[in-house]
């Protein structure tokens, strides 16, 4: 995949023109308007490369991506997801399935991004109270790493929030059969009464 081709800019492209050529092509390509849901998930990989210095300097000196690596991550969590959706359905209609797992999903993210967020604020205010410290500074210099952890934390809960999108949008692609209504009375695990 070449970044570049995907979202249309030249190599020689800012970051700021990197960031508004994809927010306009997601708009244009997100799932709940475009039959193509597959696209999205290109534009979002092309962006990550191209919106991350290391990467695109990786890119741009090599030719190949992290991409590959999070195109697996994407297929990997679908296979999880369809197993969940397709075999532990619970006798639900397969589209109030995916939307149970999209909803749930969400709702562990913003729980994440929340508690990071406030692990931060505290870290921050914990920081900002040190009026005066000595030359080694350890006190200061641990919070600051542990803010820096939390700084990667933040960017890991974002990245596994968009395989979990870009693998929701696969379903998109997809119109599934139901099953066939269990007969009356039958259960699973039930032996036969005489």
């Amino acid at each position: 995949m070449n970044p570049y081709e995907v979202l249309g800019v030249p190599k020689d492209a800012d970051t700021e023109t990197v960031k508004k050529t994809y927010r306009r092509l997601a708009k244009k390509h997100h799932p709940d308007l475009s039959a193509d849901s597959s696209q999205i998930t290109a534009l979002t990989l092309a962006y990550d490369i191209l919106s991350d210095p290391d990467k695109r300097k990786r890119f741009d000196e090599t030719g190949k991506s992290e991409a590959d690596n999070r195109e697996n991550q994407v297929y990997t969590e679908f296979l999880k997801m369809s197993e969940e959706v397709l075999l532990k359905r619970e006798g639900m209609p397969i589209k109030d399935s995916v939307q149970r797992l999209r909803d749930g999903l969400e709702q562990q993210f913003r729980q994440a991004e929340a508690q990071n967020q406030a692990q931060i604020g505290i870290h921050e205010k914990a920081k900002a109270r040190i009026i005066k410290a000595p030359e080694s500074d350890v006190l200061g210099n641990m919070i600051g790493q542990r803010l820096e952890d939390l700084k990667r934390a933040k960017a890991e809960i974002t990245r596994q929030r968009e395989i979990a999108e870009a693998a929701l949008a696969m379903f998109d692609q997809y119109e599934i059969k139901e099953p066939e209504p269990r007969p009356y009375g039958w259960n699973q695990t039930s032996s036969t009464v005489w």
